[in-house]
């Protein structure tokens, strides 16, 4: 048996540039993907966690944006971890 883990988040809903803050889905919008996912998918599921990781231009991501200079900007994220 093998663990593994799948993230899921939601996306940005638009960009107002990198001087403003971004309108981003909320945190249920991932819950529902994960849901979904797992739904289609009949895996099992260990746990459910959420994540906070670094925002970039890569990354789409949603909940918390925290804007300004000097601080950093963080997404949170849906982890379902499961087994095989």
């Amino acid at each position: 048996m093998a663990i593994h883990f799948k993230d899921f988040q939601g996306g940005y809903l638009n960009s107002n540039g990198c001087m403003y803050e971004p309108e981003i889905e909320p945190i249920s919008v991932a819950v529902e993907l994960a849901n979904k996912w797992i739904a289609e998918h009949a895996v099992k599921v260990i746990n459910v966690e959420t994540v906070l990781t670094n925002l970039n231009r890569e990354t789409v991501s949603s909940l918390q944006y925290e804007g300004g200079r000097n601080k950093f900007r963080n997404a949170q994220v849906v982890r379902v971890w499961i087994s095989d």
